[in-house]
């Protein structure tokens, strides 16, 4: 049965920024609760963090579509190429992480340096490397999620 590679892409760009976007929320929702139980010092109740997780969250899964789309599209064109020309599960995963990982790196870093004001009118960037990397390890970990399933779905 052959299928077309733009299907596949486009199931990937649909299906992979909602993963992402769950394992993201899921992350901000660890180190909440790592602050709260090991920082014991800085100790505010949880009803004055609520709003903020919640506005958290709804940025985190407005952003997951225009950062998270692209990468999602071209690992689902990969893979797709990919496993039409005989490649293995394994290489065809490995390549969908790397492909997650350096195309949503490179759209956050992108919007973080030429996009998104810069604060207080220096020439850093507003967010920095470790948002940069935890948004590529997601992108990474959401490819291989949805590269696996497409994988035993095909």
């Amino acid at each position: 049965m052959s299928r077309s590679i733009w299907k596949s892409a486009v199931w990937f760009a649909f299906v992979g920024p909602p993963v992402g976007a769950a394992i993201a929320v899921g992350l901000l929702l660890a180190s909440v609760a790592f602050r709260e139980f090991f920082e014991q010092d800085h100790r505010i109740s949880l009803m004055e963090m609520v709003p903020a997780l919640l506005v958290d969250a709804a940025i985190i899964f407005a952003a997951a579509y225009p950062i998270g789309g692209p990468a999602a599209f071209g690992a689902g064109a990969a893979i797709e190429i990919m496993s039409k020309r005989a490649f293995g599960r394994a290489s065809c995963i490995a390549a969908s992480i790397l492909i997650g990982a350096a195309l949503s790196t490179l759209i956050v870093y992108g919007l973080d340096e030429y996009v998104l004001p810069h604060p207080h009118g220096d020439a850093a960037a507003g967010f920095g490397p470790h948002i940069w990397l935890s948004v590529g390890g997601v992108g990474a970990l959401s490819a291989a999620i949805c590269s696996y399933v497409f994988l035993r779905r095909a």
